[in-house]
């Protein structure tokens, strides 16, 4: 941000000599050195996405390991039944 501001600090505007309505837009031409650093960072922020979708492929084709599967927990008998068997109340 404060480098944004710093280059719109010192931007010049040239009109130009050719008369433009008013509220258009005046065009833009950035310096050749921003230019080639927009460009750049604009090339590995695509590479970088590029190398996100593969890795999310890779990682959606790799087989998963089948977890075992625990037995649900029985009920806790003894040898005269359960709880409740033994008070009657079931």
């Amino acid at each position: 941000v404060a480098a944004a501001r710093a280059i719109l600090g010192e931007t010049v505007i040239r009109r130009g000599t050719d008369p433009l309505p008013v509220r258009d837009p005046l065009p833009v031409v950035l310096p050749q050195q921003l230019a080639e650093q927009l460009a750049a960072a604009h090339q590995a922020q695509v590479e970088a996405q590029q190398q996100q979708v593969a890795a999310q492929a890779a990682a959606a084709q790799t087989p998963v390991r089948a977890q075992p599967q625990s037995l649900p927990p029985q009920p806790r008998r003894g040898a005269d039944g359960s709880a409740m068997q033994q008070l009657g109340l079931n």
